[in-house]
């Protein structure tokens, strides 16, 4: 669910670096880290976006899916990305 992601993977704000802030923007390294530490993440269907910041139900993981991990890719070309 996009809306879990806005809603639950804020940073502090005063963190240039690292600040996630809902639909104001932030970094997808944060939400996927979130998730890691969340236990997964809610279905679509029941956390459906509602394209506005809202209080996050981080307990929501009905969707199974569950990361391990993620790469950030620095370059811009097909071959780093595979």
């Amino acid at each position: 669910s996009e809306q879990q992601l806005v809603d639950c993977a804020w940073t502090p704000w005063n963190d240039p670096d690292s600040a996630n802030l809902g639909c104001d923007g932030g970094y997808a390294a944060q939400a996927m880290q979130w998730a890691i530490s969340n236990g997964g993440l809610a279905s679509e269907m029941s956390y459906p976006y509602l394209m506005q910041d809202h209080w996050c139900e981080a307990g929501d993981v009905s969707s199974g899916v569950k990361l391990k991990g993620y790469v950030n890719v620095s370059y811009a070309d097909e071959a780093a990305l595979q």
